[in-house]
């Protein structure tokens, strides 16, 4: 299977000024959605929502009046809508609005179902420009006379052209894993089923029924005896529910599959010094919020092998993110719950309670992790025992 990359590098309207780089990825199946993802700066601090829209056409190249860009790209000869809308009420073009933080930067991470990569389909958005607009899209709703075909969203403060960067071959073996740590550590799809090292006891969760609870004085742990990350071109999401009752100050292990004590040779996820951690390969990330014992926290890390970047996500909001310079190259060794081999003198085990480890062998979109994070209802779990959820 082959990934379709292509790329919009976006600069100030007539200069020379970058504002950064959207990247579009699209799986070679028709009809797939297209993830658009970047993060743009050098925009007006404290302005909120901008207008955000595929134009008809590319500007010449090392030019960027966006004026140039045309109408809105509309092969449909449709209404201008929401990017939620089918593609009768919607413009191709149309992908609602993105919003500047008080620094002037945004974080663009969404996947769309109308646009498309693919030069057969009439909506492929290749050859085009990405126009940001200094105002907010109405989109389609409001009284203005040009409401229904540029969602009154002002002059173009940005643009560049989207153009094909590659088509990326990846792996076809699709993984899907839940350990759910109902009373056993069985997959919940009967595959990769969990051996229980030092008896692990289970504790009443808040997530689901049950949550396996480590304790690093008795070296409890999970051994999975099939490798998980064996594919050299995969990208992975894995998350979890976890609640540390001690924080070391080295390791606090969720998931690792190390092929020998060295770094160098070890996928890490856990907790470092109170803060999440992945360590990649030889790439290392570190989040910035720090943990705090006895609160139940959701966790995401991500790896997307299109864009090489790593990110780590707490409660539903990215909380560290990196761009590294290669693959994982994978190993047919054992994944580790709770623990991990990355050292061959510092205590990696974890304490606490987790529950609903998953993985999955694909990069989950920042909107896909929010909605797991905000999944389960704050009834459901005691305030003072939950750190507050993203909003």
């Amino acid at each position: 299977m082959n990934i379709w990359v292509a790329k919009a590098n976006l600069h100030i309207d007539s200069s020379s000024v970058s504002v950064g780089t959207i990247t579009f990825t699209q799986k070679d199946i028709p009809l797939a959605p297209v993830r658009v993802a970047g993060t743009l700066k050098n925009l007006t601090p404290n302005t909120k929502y901008h207008g955000f829209h595929v134009h008809m056409f590319s500007l010449p190249d090392n030019e960027w009046n966006c004026a140039n860009a045309g109408a809105h790209w509309n092969p449909y000869d449709t209404k201008h809508g929401n990017r939620f809308d089918s593609i009768g009420h919607r413009h191709v073009g149309d992908l609602g609005n993105i919003c500047s933080d008080s620094s002037g930067n945004i974080e663009i991470d969404f996947e769309d179902f109308i646009i498309q990569l693919h030069n057969l389909t009439k909506s492929s958005i290749l050859n085009k420009s990405i126009v940001i607009h200094q105002d907010e899209d109405d989109l389609g709703l409001g009284s203005h006379s040009d409401s229904h075909t540029t969602g009154h969203a002002g002059a173009r403060i940005a643009c560049g052209n989207i153009r094909l960067v590659d088509s990326v071959s990846v792996s076809s073996t699709f993984i899907n894993i839940l350990w759910p740590f109902d009373l056993n550590t069985h997959d919940a799809y009967n595959v990769y089923n969990g051996i229980q090292k030092n008896s692990p006891t289970y504790v009443p969760s808040p997530a689901s029924t049950t949550a396996i609870h480590f304790q690093s004085s008795l070296k409890q742990s999970v051994l999975v005896p099939q490798s998980i990350f064996k594919s050299s071109h995969s990208s992975f999401t894995v998350e979890s529910w976890i609640h540390p009752t001690k924080l070391s100050l080295y390791d606090n292990s969720i998931l690792a599959q190390c092929s020998k004590p060295s770094p160098e040779n070890c996928l890490h996820l856990g907790i470092r010094n109170a803060t999440l951690y992945i360590h990649y390969y030889e790439e290392n990330l570190t989040g910035n919020a720090v943990l705090k014992v006895n609160n139940w926290y959701h966790v995401a890390f991500v790896f997307d092998s299109v864009s090489l970047e790593l990110s780590i996500y707490l409660n539903g909001k990215q909380d560290a993110a990196k761009k590294i310079s290669k693959n994982y190259p994978g190993t047919n060794d054992m994944a580790t719950i709770g623990t991990s081999n990355i050292s061959r003198t510092h205590q990696t085990y974890f304490d606490g309670y987790m529950d609903q480890l998953s993985f999955v062998s694909l990069a989950k979109s920042a909107e896909d992790i929010f909605l797991d994070a905000t999944s389960i209802s704050s009834n459901s779990i005691d305030g003072k025992q939950l750190v507050k959820y993203a909003k």
